[in-house]
């Protein structure tokens, strides 16, 4: 009677010194990437974990017991050397090693052999099992199949925390069964460098060139060992576990479909790399795989073929005629924020993808690779592939060698991979938001008559925290009054994107009152200041060609219509219709009356915005006292005598008082050489903004990116990265990507102008009025990748004035009488203007001497991705639509 040695595999992870065991570690290798191949000959796009290491340590301990013939062909099989006594040391020294159990890094392996009851193996075999392989041995009546198969998998479970269940089936053990030798391998191990949980989030992972879906990713920034190998078309991660000799390597192949290429020539791949430490900006999805293996096959495509037929010459375990009937593997891995867990009785693998702070390199792992675990001598402990596709349960099939679904329904329960995200607490807050705009609504409607009942309703207050769009309260139809103040059916300009519950309705209010003047004529104000960028902005691309840009229209509106209330006649009519502003500088003066008193107000303490007015007044220079009180009462402004015939001096006193309102970030405005005698006063505007972001970018997300100038040119630079929730919206017929960035506690924004096409900002600047017109926007969560940068400009707005019409203002006549009598001719208008992006938000600043300064800001992404990685326009407005600085990103 034949009789069966049932071999049952538990991947194992580790290795043995490199120096002294090439032998092995290289058979280990070749091993490893032999039985890769094998597994991949099944449906395309399938995950799975493997341990060749586990499979070569028990069935070396069976070629202690072959003879001849079947164990030349399972050493030649295994890749290993034919002297047995070699690698009998080499794993001595191997399974010692595999067992280190720390808080942070376990590595357990274990061996057993089951004998059946009364059964002799020859003392020898036992020896060295128990010696070399460090192997329990234990009877047991395998007739009794349930019990036995349950004493088998107890002690797996044991060994490997759980994770490998049922690896024994009752049904494959009966009375002719007379050993079952198992190796049970457990690995878990903590990164050295964690993810954090809170940056992992659903990304888009592409299975194919046609095919991709959101996973969850992790994400981080951190020195690593990494190489780009062109040759081979691949890019290799190695990452550490904390106090262990063991590492994780990641191979992800350049292209998407690339991972075909990368297995015809594994061998290449697993061989080692010249890795350097560097910074990596790291992206790797959280996944579980557990994989069931039937190994004979695969033994047998590698030559293994006389141990599993009737010729199997085992005589060095008894004298009994023995076949090997079965060698069975069930592997899973885990990888998540904090480490890596894998087993073997059938090996199971945990990994996680660590978040690294900012790099000159990218790993985005949003494709199919490779993985292996391997200690630092080399020897590899597991290796898989990920392919993003939910994975079958399957076996490997016995008769044609391919990896079969197992319709198991317990198998079901051992899911490859979960990708499971709830978020109840949007939906909770979108419950809050409906309740809150009932109630504000129907107090509103009872109340629509009463303006105090009005005044109260608007400082209205509730529980509830939602958060919601004014407008879509429709507040506009429901507070239908008429005052002396406003006309309600104007404010539409009024954007109010998604304000905080408890700031929402008072900011709603003070907007009212800041812009206190009739709403027909403050929307043509608001519509001027929009006019008037965008004239800006075009005259600026001509003169600054494919540089970045930053400039402030409003700062140059604010002290070009103090300077129009002392003009009159055609220069006074060329200077209104040159800021896009309407003929009547009474109401002009009104809007910048609480523009310049109220701009900043909103809170103080989240964020400054500040605006103020100064004139500077030669000693003997008798400007008219209505000019000068207009100067004072409608804009804020001081007035101040100075020496200009002492440049020096007249320059600095200016200088110095820019650089106090704009928080030393405009430096040198006034240049002495630009002073003489004959100058009469000088105007100037300074404007200064500081806003943190409402959602910050996390700073060890931020990394060297690829940012594309034109089609043929790009560079690395420094680039943030984050997800969530901003105001959002593509416009198909412009072809472009609207973003909005919101500052913390305000109701300042940032809006970025991401047009499809690397070289599409052309076509964006021909047609700017389109592009900064409100979009339909929607709040949606947003990847979004964004460049860190900061833009100083320079500019001479008297080309550009004059180019809008405004001529007369330059010439000397008697059309500036009202703020003195003589001839007077404007001599220059300057602005400088800075802006600052970065991770906590924004500054900018600018002045104008009888000039304006720019501000820029950066742009955000969401759930749809928003990468501004090419040219780029930026505009900071406030919610009521005026605009404070537009500016674009080039390089």
């Amino acid at each position: 009677m034949m009789h069966v040695i049932a071999i049952l595999i538990i991947v194992s992870f580790f290795g043995c010194n490199a120096d002294n065991f090439d032998s092995v570690i290289r058979g280990n290798d070749q091993f490893t990437a032999n039985t890769y191949k094998e597994l991949i000959k099944i449906p395309e796009n399938t995950n799975f974990i493997v341990s060749g290491l586990s499979a070569e340590i028990i069935l070396s301990l069976v070629a202690n017991g072959a003879r001849g013939e079947t164990q030349t062909q399972l050493l030649d099989g295994l890749r290993l050397p034919r002297d047995i006594e070699d690698i009998n040391k080499v794993y001595t020294e191997i399974t010692s090693r595999l067992n280190v159990d720390t808080k942070e890094f376990k590595l357990l392996s274990a061996n057993k052999v089951y004998l059946a009851k009364n059964f002799a193996i020859k003392k020898s075999f036992n020896d060295i099992a128990v010696r070399d392989y460090a192997s329990e041995v234990q009877n047991l009546d395998f007739a009794e199949s349930e019990e036995a198969a349950n004493e088998i998998n107890g002690w797996v479970e044991q060994k490997t925390n759980n994770k490998i269940k049922n690896l024994v089936d009752p049904k494959d053990l009966n009375a002719f069964v007379r050993l079952v030798l198992v190796n049970a391998l457990y690995f878990s191990g903590q990164w050295k460098n964690t993810f954090k949980k809170e940056n992992t989030a659903d990304r888009i992972f592409y299975s194919s060139p046609t095919e991709s879906k959101k996973i969850p990713t992790m994400q981080t920034l951190l020195g690593a060992k990494y190489y780009y190998n062109d040759i081979l078309g691949a890019k290799f991660l190695e990452l550490d576990f904390k106090r262990s000799n063991a590492s994780m390597t990641f191979v992800l192949p350049d292209k998407i479909n690339g991972l075909e290429a990368v297995e015809h020539k594994l061998e290449e791949y697993l061989a080692p790399q010249p890795m350097e430490y560097v910074d990596v900006l790291i992206s790797l999805p959280k996944f579980k795989i557990e994989t069931e293996v039937k190994f004979v096959p695969i033994l047998q495509s590698f030559g293994i073929k006389k141990i599993f037929d009737g010729e199997a010459d085992l005589t060095g375990i008894s004298k009994e005629k023995l076949i090997v009937s079965k060698v069975l593997q069930k592997a899973f891995i885990d990888v998540n924020e904090n480490g890596v867990e894998a087993a073997a009785a059938t090996v199971g693998a945990y990994w996680s993808r660590p978040m690294v702070p900012p790099p000159s390199y990218e790993f985005n792992a949003d494709h199919p690779f490779i993985f292996i675990i391997k200690e630092n001598n080399g020897l590899i402990l597991f290796a898989g592939r990920f392919t993003g596709k939910k994975e079958r349960r399957e076996d490997y099939d016995d008769e044609h060698r391919h990896l079969k679904q197992d319709d198991d329904k317990t198998q079901k329960d051992k899911t490859v991979e979960t990708y499971e995200i709830q978020d109840q607490r949007e939906e909770r807050e979108r419950q809050e938001q409906r309740e809150y705009e009932e109630e504000f609504l129907r107090k509103c409607e009872e109340n629509k008559d009463n303006v105090n009942i009005i005044t109260a309703i608007c400082h209205f207050s509730s529980d509830t925290r939602a958060r919601f769009d004014i407008l879509k309260m429709c507040l506009i139809e429901k507070l239908t009054y008429n005052t002396s103040q406003f006309h309600v059916k104007y404010l539409p300009i009024l954007t109010f994107s998604y304000l905080q519950l408890e700031m929402h309705a008072v900011v709603f209010l003070l907007l009212l009152s800041i812009f206190g003047c009739y709403a027909d004529d403050f929307k043509s104000i608001v519509g001027g200041n929009n006019g008037f960028t965008v004239h800006t902005y075009k005259k600026l691309v001509r003169l600054a060609h494919k540089d970045s840009i930053i400039f402030s229209g409003l700062s140059a509106e604010v002290i070009l219509s103090l300077l129009a209330n002392g003009a009159r006649g055609e220069t006074k009519k060329q200077l209104l219709k040159g800021l896009s502003l309407p003929n009547k500088i009474k109401y002009i003066n009104k809007a910048f009356t609480k523009i310049t008193s109220e701009i900043h107000v909103l809170n103080e303490d989240a964020y400054d915005l500040t605006l103020a007015n100064k004139i500077y007044v030669a000693p003997k220079f008798p400007i008219k006292k209505e000019f000068n009180d207009i100067a004072v009462n409608y804009y804020g402004a001081e007035v101040e005598n100075l020496d200009f015939s002492n440049k020096a001096e007249a320059a600095n006193v200016m200088n110095s008082w820019v650089e106090e309102k704009t928080n030393n970030r405009i430096n040198n405005l006034i240049n002495p050489l630009n002073l003489d005698s004959s100058t009469a006063l000088v105007l100037i505007n300074a404007l200064h903004f500081s806003g943190q972001w409402q959602n910050p970018f996390p700073v060890y997300n931020t990394a060297d990116k690829t940012f594309y100038y034109s089609l043929d040119k790009s560079k690395k630079i420094p680039t943030m990265y984050t997800e969530s929730f901003a105001n959002y919206a593509y416009n198909k017929q412009l072809n472009a990507k609207f973003l909005e960035l919101g500052f913390k506690d305000s109701n300042i924004s940032m809006t970025f102008v991401l047009p499809d096409q690397i070289d599409g900002l052309k076509a964006v600047e021909r047609n700017l009025k389109l592009y900064l017109a409100p979009q339909n926007m929607e709040t949606v969560k947003v990847a979004i990748t964004l460049p860190k940068f900061q833009i100083e400009t320079e500019i001479n707005f008297k080309p550009i004035l004059q180019s809008l019409g405004v001529r007369q203002l330059f010439k000397t006549g008697d059309e500036l009488s009202n703020i003195a009598d003589g001839p007077l001719k404007v001599d220059f208008v300057l602005q400088k203007a800075f802006i600052d992006v970065n991770e906590n938000g924004v500054e900018a600043a600018g002045a104008t001497a009888v000039a304006v300064q720019m501000l820029s800001l950066h742009p955000p992404a969401t759930e749809y991705y928003f990468n501004a990685d090419h040219p780029f326009i930026f505009i900071i407005k406030e919610n009521n639509g005026l605009i404070l600085f537009a500016g674009r990103f080039n390089q």
